[in-house]
């Protein structure tokens, strides 16, 4: 589970900043895991419906997986929770999908574990939110990494254009690339029609999470016949 430090008011706003009206339709799922007969957690999220049984379910059996993975903290820090009175435990959660449109659903889901408490009960340390993207390609139901979005021959082109991005969103950091360039093999992303967000973990607390959008227009060289990112823009160009 990828996990990364950031007050969760800015990891919401930087998702919420990528939404867009669906193409597809999204259902409201819901479910409660009772701890005990007064406290209880609250798991909300979303699913598509969309006009093949198969890939629905295959797209929707993964996104609601990772939303319960996501909640098992719940099991560890609930017995701390719902003994200082606390009866619903979800305002700590924070799952979503954040669109579903042209031929691929792009979403993320995250968490925000309550914060340990000191011998007075008061909370300390720095909060701290748990996150992944998850995209699929809405016609055959299959999960879709950055690269795959590319002509595979031109990758290395593409690394170097990302970084390039991230390093102009952390000048003033003095950042190290070596730092960063780990990421690049699996790089968190959501679908946006302006272009490509994508999401960077840092190593300290104030450069957690850093986001950044690459432009379509950037990326259109780097398309190629095959790479799925054609798959997308193909009915917005």
């Amino acid at each position: 589970m990828k996990i990364a430090l950031l007050f969760s008011i800015l990891l919401s706003s930087c998702f919420i900043s990528a939404q867009h009206i669906d193409t597809v339709q999204i259902i409201p799922r819901f479910d409660t895991i009772h701890f005990n007969k007064t406290c209880y957690f609250l798991l909300e999220w979303k699913e598509i419906k969309g006009s093949d049984t198969a890939v629905n379910r295959k797209i929707n059996d993964e996104i609601s997986g990772t939303v319960y993975a996501f909640s098992q903290w719940g099991n560890e820090d609930s017995a701390t929770l719902c003994n200082s009175g606390i009866r619903e435990v979800s305002s700590f959660s924070n799952y979503r999908t954040l669109f579903g449109r042209h031929n691929f659903v792009s979403c993320t889901v995250s968490s925000s574990p309550p914060l340990p408490r000191d011998e007075d009960g008061n909370p300390s340390g720095q909060p701290y939110t748990e996150f992944t993207t998850l995209n699929f390609n809405l016609k055959t139901g299959k999960q879709v990494k950055f690269n795959d979005l590319f002509d595979n021959d031109r990758i290395n082109e593409i690394d170097t254009l990302v970084m390039k991005g991230l390093m102009e969103r952390l000048k003033g950091f003095n950042p190290d690339p070596e730092e960063w360039e780990a990421q690049l093999a699996d790089l968190d992303f959501t679908m946006n029609d302006n272009g490509v967000d994508l999401y960077f973990r840092g190593s300290t607390y104030v450069l957690s999470i850093i986001d950044f959008i690459i432009p379509y227009d950037k990326l259109k060289p780097f398309m190629g016949k095959k790479g799925l990112l054609n798959l997308y823009y193909q009915d917005i160009k």
